[in-house]
């Protein structure tokens, strides 16, 4: 799944950057939308993949990181601190980083982009490595960018939008206590849950939070337990299992297919542009992985956390 992702973001890096790049941009902004009577909801075909079927992916990384929690990896507090501690470091160090490279001017503002951790980039290149990584360095790698994610959108509230919709926030919250509610009385239909799902996605999107954060919370509340010993896996496994196939070899890909076509030849040729691309670069390259192993390294000196069993 790994090489897939990877060839196919080649592919699309290759057609951005020929003579036919614009057929490759063009093929993204199809329109794609529901209509329902008087009402719909229009969007391109790149909102689908990212903000639709990428919450799907990060459902399943929320399985992932519960059933950590409950028993494996980040069961013990002091291991499930540790990729809190990583996330931190690894925001804000690339943050430093960016503003050193990028001096003054408004090349400045653009500190938030090295913050991002491109979590399904990483899981590829983790997998082509095979069992030369250990198991719970992809377990911290998921949780890390999860708390990367929430750090994010508390970035981009605080710094780069007008705010977040108190009122949509409200309904994305009862739509995940429906949810919890209809797992305590034991409804076992995943079809069932769909809805509340729905709902709970589209009033994340309308708050103003990127609405793959809601597959990352209703991950989070899916039992891991089995329902009253008459299943043989608890939901949490069974969906893991169900999903992992269509993440791996066809969201993640389709993922990497509609977003590593940057144009190479497009070159910023000013040099406030250059400045942030080189920033980026050195937050990224540099500020990332120094951030995150600084952060691991002081909160396990000061018994803050825990490195989990296996990883050094």
């Amino acid at each position: 799944s790994g090489a897939l992702l990877l060839l196919a973001a080649a592919v699309a890096l290759a057609w951005a950057s020929s003579p036919w790049g614009a057929s490759y941009e063009a093929l993204f902004r199809t329109p794609v939308g529901v209509r329902v009577g008087a009402l719909s909801f229009d969007r391109d075909l790149a909102f689908v993949i990212n903000d639709g079927l990428m919450a799907i992916f990060f459902f399943v990384v929320g399985l992932e990181i519960r059933r950590e929690i409950h028993d494996g990896a980040l069961s013990e507090w002091r291991r499930a601190v540790l990729p809190v501690a990583a996330a931190l470091g690894g925001m804000l160090v690339p943050a430093l980083v960016y503003l050193a490279v990028a001096g003054s001017g408004e090349a400045r503002s653009g500190w938030g982009v090295p913050m991002a951790t491109d979590i399904a980039f990483a899981l590829a290149i983790m997998s082509l490595l095979g069992r030369r990584v250990p198991a719970a360095l992809r377990v911290l790698l998921l949780a890390l960018a999860v708390i990367d994610d929430l750090g994010a959108i508390v970035v981009i509230a605080l710094f780069y939008s007008s705010g977040v919709e108190a009122s949509s926030l409200l309904v994305a919250a009862g739509s995940l206590a429906a949810i919890s509610i209809m797992q305590r009385a034991g409804v076992r239909s995943k079809l069932a849950y769909f809805f509340p799902a729905c709902a709970a996605w589209g009033a994340t999107y309308s708050a103003g939070i990127h609405p793959t954060i809601a597959g990352v919370a209703i991950g989070l509340i899916t039992p891991v337990r089995v329902w009253l010993g008459r299943e043989t896996t608890s939901p949490a496994e069974s969906l893991t299992h169900s999903l992992h196939p269509w993440v791996s070899f066809g969201i993640m890909p389709l993922f990497a297919f509609a977003n590593a076509g940057v144009p190479v030849s497009a070159a910023p040729a000013d040099g406030a542009s250059l400045r942030v691309v080189a920033a980026v670069m050195a937050g990224l390259v540099i500020g990332k992985p120094v951030g995150v192993m600084l952060a691991t390294w002081l909160s396990c000196r000061a018994r803050l956390a825990a490195l989990p069993e296996g990883l050094t």
